[in-house]
């Protein structure tokens, strides 16, 4: 699983399938002391989607799931 903020491990998935699993952060810039406060809230949600995806996509207000 690789958790990032940049879109190269997007486009590789889509040109390599799975795996690695890739958490895609579309947050924008925040301080580390957010960000872990943030993904601590989400990371219960965001295992549970990971079981039946390749894609999580990780947004200020919603979290999408997607299966390539």
């Amino acid at each position: 699983m690789i958790l990032t903020q940049n879109t190269d491990f997007f486009d590789k998935l889509v040109l390599r399938g799975s795996p690695p699993k890739i958490l895609w952060l579309r947050t924008g810039n925040m301080r580390r002391a957010d960000l872990l406060i943030f993904l601590g809230k989400i990371w219960p949600q965001v295992m549970l989607l990971l079981k039946n995806a390749d894609l999580i996509e990780i947004h200020p207000q919603r979290i999408e799931a997607i299966r390539l």
